[in-house]
């Protein structure tokens, strides 16, 4: 079976590996255009119940089912790779200044009203119990929310490993700034299947067949780099509750930190501004001090592809031709189980009865 996919951010990529383990025999194509994707400006954290402060529950399912996965995925993926990813599951805690606190009151009714009492997914937390947690934040954190099953995935060491894993199964990798698909074709070239995996680049696509319109939602990064002489240690993923939007502080191996903004309404691509830095860092310093001796290492902008309801689709039309899309800034959260769904419907014709609203034949 000849097989094409267009677009190597973590859903095209993982599609391509998890195919080509599938059937060793299926011929694969992975067409990537070379720009750094949203999923390479991701901060790779797994999350799957605290989205459910403005998530549906299909999205927190998602993400559950596919934390379980993530470990089997990138055991397989470093035995082709040789390279490691970075990947732990220490949890997320959720903490709000005392200014603040009523947010963080409203983050625990949102997630409450949208699960079983019985399946509550975190542990409250005092002011000692948050400095048993942490020990490196400062003392002025009296409420918290611990959710201890959240995990976190380097996206660049993830994407680094699989590309390296791809080329060594054989999966054929091009470089192509502008391919054009059209059905089961790509650049005019008939395929068996094809997988649509472009993000925003296949707004104008679904737009003129299917009549889908994709948004871009900005998202926002820094990464520093906490120096020899002042080292800071989180065990966890901290969310800090604020009322403009909600602020993270991921960490990473060497001492690094990814800090970032996760939901903006705007396409606007242009560079981080003065207002955002001066906010995440200020809620960087408020968490603990000694990160206003940290270096700044990089900040970036993305935009990540959303459709008007915030929920994923794997789109279909008969052909040949799927397109998964729509994975807003979740990306990294759910797609083991997108894929595996999409790779399941693709061979099978067979729709998991859980998760049928995402099908949508076009």
């Amino acid at each position: 079976m000849k097989i094409g996919i267009v677009g190597a951010g973590i859903a095209g990529r993982l599609l391509a590996f998890k195919l080509k383990l599938e059937n060793n025999n299926f011929d694969i194509y992975l067409f990537d255009n070379g720009h750094k994707s949203c999923s390479y400006m991701s901060a790779g954290m797994l999350s799957p119940f605290c989205e459910l402060n403005s998530a549906e529950k299909i999205i927190a399912d998602l993400g559950v089912e596919s934390l379980n996965l993530w470990k089997s995925d990138i055991k397989s993926i470093e035995k082709y790779s040789h390279e490691k990813i970075f990947f732990q599951q220490n949890g997320t805690l959720v903490i709000a200044h005392r200014q603040d606190i009523e947010e963080l009151k409203i983050f625990k009714r949102n997630i409450d009203g949208r699960i079983d009492e019985s399946l509550r997914p975190y542990e409250i937390l005092n002011q000692n119990d948050i400095r048993f947690k942490e020990p490196d934040i400062e003392d002025k954190f009296s409420q918290g929310l611990f959710f201890e099953k959240d995990g976190q995935v380097d996206p660049r060491s993830f994407l680094f490993s699989i590309a390296r894993g791809l080329e060594n199964i054989g999966v054929k990798i091009f470089n192509s700034h502008d391919a054009k698909i059209d059905k089961n074709k790509i650049n005019n070239e008939r395929f068996d299947l094809v997988f649509d995996c472009r993000g925003l680049g296949a707004s104008e696509y679904l737009q003129d067949n299917f009549n889908k319109k994709l948004r871009g939602v900005r998202g926002e990064i820094i990464i520093l780099q906490a120096n020899e002489k002042n080292k800071i240690h989180l065990n966890s993923s901290i969310r800090l509750m604020h009322p403009r939007f909600p602020l993270y502080i991921s960490p990473r191996e060497n001492n690094k930190f990814i800090v970032g903004a996760t939901m903006i309404e705007s396409e606007d691509m242009s560079p981080i501004s003065v207002r955002s830095s001066l906010e995440l860092l200020t809620a960087v310093f408020s968490i603990n001090s000694q990160f206003g001796e940290s270096r700044i290492l990089e900040s970036n902008v993305q935009l990540r592809p959303t459709f008007e309801d915030n929920l994923p689709k794997i789109l279909y039309d008969g052909s040949g031709y799927f397109s998964i899309n729509g994975l807003y800034r979740h990306g990294f959260l759910m797609s083991p189980k997108i894929v595996n769904l999409a790779i399941h419907f693709s061979l099978n014709g067979e729709i998991e009865k859980k998760y049928e609203e995402i099908f949508e034949k076009v």
